[in-house]
């Protein structure tokens, strides 16, 4: 934490598809949200056709258009008529070549922008594959937004963000989404977006998002995103594909989408695959989430914590040259609990003068292993500290050197069973242009998805990361960070120390342990209920276990307590503390019965799927959330008014096997 702060039968494959599409039907039907399928997807599917300038192809819940001239793509729809996905490109593209049909797909080009087009069907979703040709050309497009009845935008920052598109502040607040650009990898938790259109919606994914930003812009106080890609041979990002899935208007229906596509393409792996190859795993069911320091760093503090009543636990530590000893790991295990060190595979710093032991490393790592950008300087770690490094270097010179083994064997010779690997899973990818081990950032992400791999698969440690992109999913158990929607002013104020804390005294930083009160607009940005909607948990959690950042522990916004508590039990996610001995003699009682209310409820869904969520009243204060076929249905009030039976500031909880229901009123523990 203190080192680092993302050509087959043409028959088969229609017959696969179909397939494919009554099975996510079935999967579709228990839900409340997600895509829209034909109600005769049984049926062969119609072929592309191409008219006047235009390319019809079939898709489920109607059929899509793409203009030929200028990539402009609209929807005819039953029962709303016709709906606008994306306006024109931005910029000329040219005069398109002739449209060619073949193997179920449109074809064409654009010889003066160096482009070339195929759009067709997959899996009842518009796919345009665009492939350029002039290296640094880019491409502004999709631009969504545009259709008058757009009334929402979906963003996956963090957990998620669904917006109104005329909302003020968000148009025009500096934490807001206008003028703002996010990098697809490096900013956004999953490579979608989606919008609310009238009685429908619309899910925009781009599979390989490398090369791909997001560019939000208000025009008629009204939000528009736009992709830009950015077409390069040497980061591979010469291929640029979107996908557009008609949905329904619930707010996380582009989830839906994109889970629905990551079940068909073998990229979600659930905790129930990860519990059977690493039963350790399942100790993070019901577990809520510690960072340690002073006393609650040793056998003393982890047995004051059973005696407290905290039934299940993650327990971390930082790297500060004081980890937990063999006997305080050995009293956690045997109370239950899982515990891991904090470590970092991406800084360097000269091991003679490093600040932080996790940037010391053996000759030649500092420097010969940092990245270079293409300038050919070096490319300064954190906070100007050392060097990013490359994590091509070190996979190049494992085998040999075992500088990476080496190092998880160090860190967890106190008989540690989890890992916290800082940033490795967060989606900032580098380019290295060092001559000798030079690297673009999608084999930077094959590197860490590798390395990580070994520490879940062959080292068999409950691993975890910061602010996961989903990408890293199959390989990691949890993510600390992938609950916040961080916006841009919480950097400016964690640097202020005299406001939010430094890392002074060691046993107790204050950069943990100070109360802050945040802002009223950092408050709206990243915890204000009537925005967050849960992406990334409909999306992933049952595949892995999702917490707020652990600089923003539960305790760090005192104002905040009541509202994050609802948060997590109706997202079923965790709490992430941090924890010393005056903080369990003080809070230890009542954050334990917070954990206790909270762990038959994640024992028992944490392995579904959260497959309905909804907001009950208008304004949002009032949501509700269901997982698996019923396993555990909430209901959350957020408001100052009673609902119904529920008062405000409360939560219903009722598990399937449950004769009644489970209440937790923040506060009042």
């Amino acid at each position: 934490m203190t080192s680092m702060n993302t050509t087959r039968s043409h028959r088969a494959v229609r017959s696969r598809r179909r397939r494919a599409a009554a099975a996510l039907v079935g999967v579709g039907a228990v839900t409340l949200s997600g895509v829209l399928w034909s109600t005769a997807s049984g049926s062969p599917v119609s072929s592309v056709r191409v008219h006047g300038g235009t390319v019809d192809v079939p898709v489920n819940g109607g059929t899509a258009q793409v203009r030929v001239d200028s990539l402009a793509v609209s929807a005819r729809t039953s029962g709303t008529g016709g709906l606008t996905l994306s306006a024109p490109a931005a910029g000329s593209l040219g005069t398109p070549g002739p449209v060619s049909v073949r193997d179920g797909s449109a074809h064409w080009t654009y010889p003066a922008s160096g482009l070339s087009v195929t759009a067709g069907a997959e899996q009842g979703r518009l796919k345009v594959d665009v492939r350029g040709t002039k290296d640094g050309s880019t491409l502004s497009w999709p631009v969504t937004g545009t259709d008058t009845t757009a009334s929402q935008v979906q963003m996956p920052i963090g957990d998620g963000l669904g917006v109104p598109v005329a909302d003020h502040w968000w148009n025009t607040a500096s934490d807001g989404l206008a003028g703002h650009t996010y990098d697809m990898t490096a900013d956004m938790s999953m490579p979608l977006w989606g919008y609310t259109l009238g009685h429908r919606g619309v899910s925009y994914l781009v599979p390989r998002p490398a090369g791909t930003k997001l560019g939000f812009t208000s025009v008629d106080k009204r939000l528009r995103a736009t992709g830009v890609h950015t077409f390069s041979t040497r980061a591979d990002t010469s291929d640029y594909t979107v996908t557009f899935a008609l949905t329904s208007p619930s707010p996380v229906a582009p989830a839906q989408d994109y889970r629905s596509w990551l079940a068909s393409h073998g990229g979600l792996v659930t905790l129930k695959q990860k519990i059977a190859a690493n039963p350790n795993v399942a100790r993070l069911l019901g577990a809520f989430h510690a960072y340690t320091w002073g006393t609650a760093r040793t056998a003393q503090g982890v047995q004051q914590m059973r005696s407290l009543g905290f039934t299940h636990m993650w327990l971390g530590y930082d790297a500060d040259g004081d980890p937990m000893a063999a006997d305080a790991v050995a009293a956690a295990k045997k109370a239950g609990y899982l515990v891991g060190p904090y470590d970092s595979w991406a800084n360097g710093q000269d091991p003679k003068t490093a600040d932080a032991s996790t940037s010391a490393w053996p000759s030649p790592v500092y420097p010969d292993y940092c990245v270079h950008q293409a300038d050919g300087s070096v490319l300064a770690g954190f906070h100007d500290r050392g060097c990013y490094l490359s994590s091509q270097a070190f996979a190049r010179s494992e085998s040999k050197d075992h500088f990476l083994a080496q190092r998880t064997r160090q860190m967890t010779a106190n008989g540690a069973d989890s890992y916290f690997l800082d940033v490795d899973a967060a989606g900032e990818l580098y380019d290295d242009y060092s001559p000798a081990h030079p690297m673009n950032q999608r084999q930077d992400e094959a590197n860490r998805l590798a390395r990580m791999g070994t520490l879940s698969g062959k080292d068999k440690l409950v691993l975890g990361s910061e602010s996961a992109g989903s990408w890293a999913s199959p390989v990691i158990d949890f993510s600390h960070g992938s609950e916040t929607p961080v916006a841009d002013g919480l950097w400016p104020l964690e640097k202020d120390k005299a406001t939010f804390g430094g890392y002074a005294p060691q046993g107790a930083p204050a950069v943990y342990f100070k109360p802050v009160a945040l802002s009223a607009d950092l408050t709206k940005a990243m915890f204000d209920p009537a925005y967050r909607i849960p992406l990334y948990e409909t999306a992933l959690h049952d595949s892995q276990v999702n917490l707020d950042r652990w600089e923003l522990s539960y305790t760090k916004f005192p104002a905040l307590e009541k509202t994050r508590a609802l948060l997590a039990v109706l997202y079923d996610t965790p709490l992430n503390l941090v924890l010393d001995g005056p903080t369990l003699t003080s809070q230890g009682k009542q954050l334990a019965a917070l954990q206790r209310y909270f762990a038959p409820l994640h024992e028992a869904a944490a392995t579904e799927p959260m497959t309905a969520f909804r907001r009950v009243t208008s304004d949002g204060s009032v949501q509700q959330s269901v997982f698996g076929n019923g396993t555990l249905r909430v209901t959350a009030n957020f408001g100052s008014k009673p609902y119904g039976s529920l008062p405000a500031g409360c939560v219903d909880a009722t598990l399937r096997t449950d004769h009644h229901t489970r209440r937790l009123c923040p506060g009042t523990l």
